[in-house]
């Protein structure tokens, strides 16, 4: 089954898709073999994401492959965009050339995605991306499209059922900083929307630039207007920020950030002001039971376990 939990970036979600119970068994003489494909980000910004993602995908095909009653043998072919627009649309475009590809698993970033979608949808390429999100694309169509996680938008669900669904919670102070990008305003935006509409309870939005180097007046005036739960959409820096600025504060109610906030950068320039924040995310820990297997077998193959 194809699972929409995702370890290490989404590496658990393209193994879990393609793993069988069956017995395993060498491939067999003659049987046609088929191309996976990998278009990922693996030296650019979300380079850790890629990586993750490509591990996940040979450990699903080595899965694949040792079943007695597969019908075709997989191999991987792995292109790097870089996380570059115009690279991005280069990768499909060779993709799209190679017929022995059956499909493509990616791209690692929302910019990537939109601007290949056209081409994998003229070449009639199936793609499958584990950390793309967004809800909407400028590309059309996109009918060969599929998004193996949660959108930013439906990620939001949690954040009212942790945040406002409870009875010290009125008012949810919702912070959308424009560093986070596509993401960070389909979360923000979302949760703004689904809170009245949905719950007794109301929101007290704010918006501001990417780079906002002082939250502390932002934040004071969240809390002023009578914000008793906090929600950031951002990048890890802001939630840094934010952080550090709420924890200046009085302030002892519950906060929540998107999974983009999420990581070292955030633990480390946030310091001890990291604690008590929750976050949503689309995947799992690899600690968790359901990704047991998975686990087991990254670091059987590649000596660790899978990457945060």
């Amino acid at each position: 089954g194809g699972a929409v939990l995702a370890v290490g970036g989404g590496a658990y979600a393209v193994w879990e898709a393609l793993r069988d119970d069956a017995s395993g068994g060498a491939a067999k003489a003659g049987e046609p073999v088929w191309t996976l494909g990998v278009q990922a980000d693996l030296s650019g910004a979300r380079g850790a994401w890629g990586r993750a993602q490509e591990r996940g995908v040979r450990l699903a095909v080595a899965e694949f492959n040792s079943r007695a009653d597969k019908a075709f043998t997989l191999r991987v072919k792995v292109l790097d965009d870089r996380g570059e627009v115009a690279r991005a649309a280069e990768v499909a475009e060779e993709f799209a050339r190679d017929r022995d590809v059956l499909a493509v698993v990616g791209p690692t970033g929302d910019a990537e995605a939109d601007a290949v979608l056209s081409l994998y949808d003229e070449a009639m390429l199936p793609l499958i991306t584990v950390s793309s999100l967004a809800m909407a694309y400028a590309s059309r169509p996109h009918a060969s499209f599929f998004q193996a996680a949660p959108s930013y938008a439906v990620l939001t669900k949690p954040v009212v059922s942790r945040l406002v669904i409870r009875p010290d919670v009125e008012r949810l102070g919702v912070l959308l900083d424009r560093a986070g990008g596509q993401s960070a305003y389909a979360g923000g935006y979302t949760t703004n929307y689904l809170i009245p509409a949905f719950t007794t309870g109301t929101t007290y939005p704010r918006v501001v630039p990417g780079g906002t180097e002082d939250l502390g007046p932002v934040v004071a005036d969240m809390l002023a207007h009578g914000s008793d739960a906090f929600f950031y959409a951002g990048d890890e820096a802001g939630a840094a920020r934010t952080a550090q600025a709420l924890a200046a504060t009085p302030f002892a109610g519950p906060r929540m950030a998107m999974y983009t906030s999420m990581g070292a950068r955030f633990l480390s320039q946030a310091g001890a002001a990291a604690t008590g924040w929750e976050f949503i995310a689309p995947y799992t820990d690899a600690t968790a039971p359901a990704a047991k297997a998975f686990t087991a077998a990254h670091r059987e193959r590649y000596g660790s376990a899978p990457a945060p």
